[in-house]
């Protein structure tokens, strides 16, 4: 077992040597080849990935008591889940890594359109991960994406940055999910929508109120009902037991 690292190691500096393996274009940076690069990239980030998500969800289940009361929460923090996570993050490098060597050896330039396709094709690695997960990922993403094109258009001079742009922006993008929570409900994911209700500072009988409201103004106008909240669905049989 102490020569397998050794034999690792020996095969890795035979792949290096080989002239396919070891090539890289005049535009890529990295030191080695391009294979060798996305290896490393894929095996580092796949590391990355299964090391945060089994950490971070061993913290979490050691600081909240579950892993005393079910001790299998610990193998499932270490299990398919984190697993899951890095093997999206280790196919993402490789994809990044791979489609942007091939693109500057095909168009033979660097610019930004090598970079662009190369993200676009390496998102598609988040089909690896859970469903929850992708909505999550997605919506992060997504906000991160939309200040990447402001700043980008402040850089380029097509807009120009105000002080309190950031905030302005912010609110555009409440208004946006407030809506949707209030009218149109189905547009939300549930997990999310299930945290705005825990959050909000209406009382009990405000939110079963606001149930009903919102499956009569849903029929009224033609939409598709939601079912109605978790939250305010055991809320409303409550309230009904008591009486």
């Amino acid at each position: 077992m102490a020569a397998l690292p050794k034999r690792l190691l020996q095969l890795i500096s035979l792949l290096e040597s080989h002239e396919c393996v070891s090539h890289k274009t005049p535009f890529c940076k990295h030191e080695k080849g391009c294979v060798i690069n996305t290896v490393r990239g894929a095996i580092r980030g796949f590391l990355y990935g299964y090391g945060i998500k089994s950490s971070v969800s061993l913290i979490l289940a050691l600081a909240f008591g579950k892993a005393f009361r079910k001790p299998r929460v610990i193998l499932e923090a270490l299990g398919f889940s984190s697993l899951r996570f890095g093997a999206f993050l280790g196919l993402f490098n490789a994809l990044y890594s791979s489609v942007l060597c091939s693109m500057r050896r095909i168009r033979k330039k660097e610019d930004g359109m090598n970079a662009f396709v190369a993200g676009g094709v390496a998102g598609s690695s988040l089909l690896v991960d859970s469903a929850n997960q992708r909505k999550t990922l997605a919506l992060y993403l997504s906000s991160r994406a939309l200040e990447a094109v402001f700043n980008s258009g402040v850089s380029r001079s097509y807009w120009s940055s105000y002080k309190y742009g950031a905030v302005v922006l912010f609110c555009s993008l409440c208004s946006i999910v407030v809506y949707g929570y209030t009218f149109e409900p189905e547009i939300l994911d549930g997990s999310y929508r299930r945290f705005l209700t825990s959050a909000s500072s209406l009382k009990p009988n405000d939110l079963i109120a606001f149930g009903i409201w919102q499956e009569q103004y849903q029929k009224a106008h033609g939409f598709k009902v939601n079912p109605v909240d978790p939250l305010i669905h055991s809320l409303h049989r409550k309230a009904a037991t008591k009486h």
